[in-house]
């Protein structure tokens, strides 16, 4: 995906500020909550998914009995899953509002190259401002605007390689600062202290990449090898993808001609689609395990979706 290009789907979806509270904090490891987002969100569970099949999707994760229903149930108090019951047996589906913003999270995931290859030599910038009573506001402002791969130059001046997009003024409709403006602009080195390059921390995303390559690098070795079974490839399959999604919510596709030499974000990235799409068949069978032995038939609608058909 080139820097020059609208995406072909709206990213960056803006929040409310009640949904922004509501989603789960990103946090260090595989925390539950999100888990269980991941699992309902990627494997097409449309249907009400039974708890009792929830909490054996996230004992595969060595997630508690306790510790899954208590996943579960913040999950529903926040909006995010809404229950049915038949009986005395509780099921939990994912709200329209939450399932659209999985999915812009999974083309968002998919999409993260590593490093652009086209750019036109421009930049977009964002300088805004907001009034002491939209405070709450900021912080969804900054994580929709990172979401689209901007980073902060200055207080209140955000910057990306990106052309502006339908996606952008989505965000700045939505959430609105008190004053905004937004233009393209061309570097002028011969009398800048400071580049738009100085917005991302190159050595922290660096860690960030030669840290996924030690921990999975290991799981394609055995994914060739043949020797993960079932049950690993979900849980393998669903770290990947988070893992990966944390660096693309985190981390900016950068021109690659702007990037040191040896970068590893093209590698990671291969490594990425390698596991998340060779691990998808098997994935999907554990998934349909877990539901039919908890009494759901799947009639074949529980699949993982390839790369290729995320990005269309």
């Amino acid at each position: 995906m080139s820097a020059g290009a609208e995406t072909s789907r709206s990213l960056g979806r803006a929040l409310s500020t009640a949904e922004a509270l509501a989603l789960p904090r990103m946090q260090v490891g595989y925390p539950p909550q999100h888990l269980v987002l991941n699992l309902v969100a990627d494997y097409s569970l449309e249907r009400p998914v039974p708890s009792a099949a929830l909490v054996s999707m996230l004992a595969d994760f060595d997630v508690s009995t306790a510790g899954a229903r208590a996943a579960i149930t913040r999950l529903a108090r926040r909006g995010l899953l809404v229950t049915s019951r038949r009986g005395r047996n509780t099921a939990y589906a994912i709200t329209e509002r939450c399932a659209a913003l999985t999915g812009d999270a999974r083309y968002l995931t998919y999409a993260y190259t590593g490093a652009i290859d086209l750019w036109d030599h421009r930049w977009t910038v964002v300088a805004y401002s907001v009034t002491e009573e939209q405070r709450a506001q900021r912080a969804v402002l900054r994580t929709r605007l990172r979401w689209l791969g901007f980073a902060p130059l200055q207080d209140g001046l955000w910057v990306s390689p990106h052309r502006p997009s339908a996606a952008l003024r989505e965000v700045l409709t939505e959430v609105a600062p008190a004053q905004c403006t937004v233009f393209s602009a061309d570097l002028l080195d011969e009398v800048s202290t400071q580049g738009p390059m100085d917005a991302w921390d190159l050595g922290a995303t660096r860690v960030a990449y030669d840290e996924f390559l030690t921990e999975f690098t290991p799981v394609a070795d055995r994914l060739e090898r043949g020797e993960l079974g079932d049950a690993e490839s979900l849980v393998r399959r669903t770290q990947v993808i988070y893992r990966w999604f944390n660096l693309a919510n985190e981390h900016a596709d950068l021109p690659a001609t702007l990037l040191p030499d040896g970068w590893p974000g093209r590698p990671s990235r291969r490594l990425f689609l390698q596991l998340a799409d060779g691990l998808a068949e098997p994935a999907a069978r554990r998934i349909i395990h877990h539901l039919e032995r908890h009494g759901t038939i799947t009639d074949g609608a529980v699949r993982a979706l390839t790369a290729a058909e995320i990005l269309g």
